[in-house]
């Protein structure tokens, strides 16, 4: 039986928060007209402070996007000649920042995912430096639910007279100050503040649009540093600042974090739990912890994207995935904004799904779908 309603669990919406228009103040104009390096609204410096806040960071810079930041930092921090260390499951977004400093005439090595000691080694192998290196990582891997070792990394960045970089969009608006009451924190400042690491010469670029559904971004660090950017930058040369309306949402979410943001993350970490209560015995669920990107692993006789094709079938939208090691996985994203009740209903049809997959007349062992598209993170 084909079920019409769609449960949609592929947003990473993960507050909840979608900004219609009745709820931010009305615009003027949608954009200045003007490159950011020339003029910009002041509500983008304001969020900028804000974000700075949140994160500890000293000051922040407001860009139309990560990949906008990420193009014209990477040059920045890595010139000819200079090496930058990138995790192997890093974004691809960040690669793509990466790879313009490379074709710039910078150098680019990789070591294992959440593995400090290969990262010394690397370090010590190459050393002296004629710039100063450059450490990248995600703040957060969806796939395996794990934080990265950022106070090792950042200690071995300056041990070597570099900086670390985190891409902290995962965990931005999620993760917060330690706390025993919620697994993901208080405050929403991202992996930094989960950690306690507080270093000022850590550069953080994050995207509000997934914790805090504003699509522009964040580069937070040294005070010295957002100076160099913002005079330095191309895109701010060349581009227009985000948009009005997209600053109104960034501020609007701030202020929501700041009022109530706990209390949706508790609500969306009961939802998560909840969501995983009923898989516990299945041997389905591919981490221990409780982010809302919940990774299925699914047995080696069943295919992700025929059960993806199955789930969608049955009302429900998940993601087909790939985790940083190939595996191919079926991924659900909780959110603030999901029910109870829709939550059984996923919990309950996946195991309703598997089971006819796995003990009916009917296999799901299919062939790979090249044509179907597998990101190997979530987007």
């Amino acid at each position: 039986m084909r079920h019409t309603v769609t449960l949609d669990f592929a947003s990473a919406l993960y507050l909840g928060l979608s900004h219609p228009s009745r709820y931010v103040p009305p615009w003027s104009a949608l954009t200045l007209g003007t490159p950011a390096a020339i003029r910009e609204p002041q509500l983008a410096r304001d969020v900028a402070a804000g974000v700075a806040r949140l994160v500890g960071a000293d000051d922040a810079v407001i860009g139309t996007s990560t990949l906008h930041i990420a193009l014209d930092l990477f040059p920045l921090l890595a010139p000819r000649g200079a090496t930058i260390y990138t995790e192997r499951s890093l974004y691809p977004i960040a690669m793509w920042g990466i790879d313009r400093a490379r074709s710039l005439g910078a150098r680019v090595r990789s070591f294992p995912t959440h593995d400090p000691v290969a990262l010394r080694a690397m370090l010590e192998r190459d050393a002296p430096f004629s710039h100063p290196p450059v450490v990248v990582c995600d703040g957060l891997c969806p796939s395996c639910g794990r934080v990265a070792p950022l106070a090792a990394y950042a200690r071995l960045a300056h041990q070597f007279g570099g900086r670390l970089v985190i891409d902290d969009t995962q965990a931005l608006g999620v993760l917060g100050t330690r706390d025993d009451d919620n697994p993901y924190g208080r405050g929403g400042g991202g992996s930094l503040r989960h950690l306690g690491v507080r270093d000022p010469r850590i550069v953080i670029i994050a995207s509000l649009a997934k914790g805090f559904g504003a699509p522009l971004a964040v580069l937070a660090t040294d005070a010295a540093l957002t100076a160099r950017f913002r005079s330095q930058a191309p895109t701010r040369e060349h581009c227009s600042p985000p948009s009005i309306p997209t600053l109104l949402a960034a501020d609007r979410a701030l202020r929501i974090n700041r009022s109530v943001g706990d209390r949706i993350r508790d609500r969306l970490a009961s939802l998560v739990a909840r969501f995983r209560a009923p898989l516990a015995a299945t041997g389905l669920l591919a981490t221990h912890w409780l982010f809302p990107v919940q990774p299925l692993r699914l047995p080696p006789n069943v295919d992700a994207v025929a059960m993806y094709r199955a789930l969608v079938a049955a009302g429900i939208q998940a993601v087909p995935t790939r985790n940083h090691d190939g595996a191919t996985m079926l991924t659900f994203v909780i959110t603030a904004a999901h029910d109870e009740h829709a939550i059984d209903i996923a919990a309950a049809r996946v195991r309703a799904v598997l089971d006819r997959a796995t003990h009916g007349s009917h296999s799901m062992a299919f062939s790979h779908d090249h044509r179907f598209a597998l990101p190997r993170r979530l987007g």
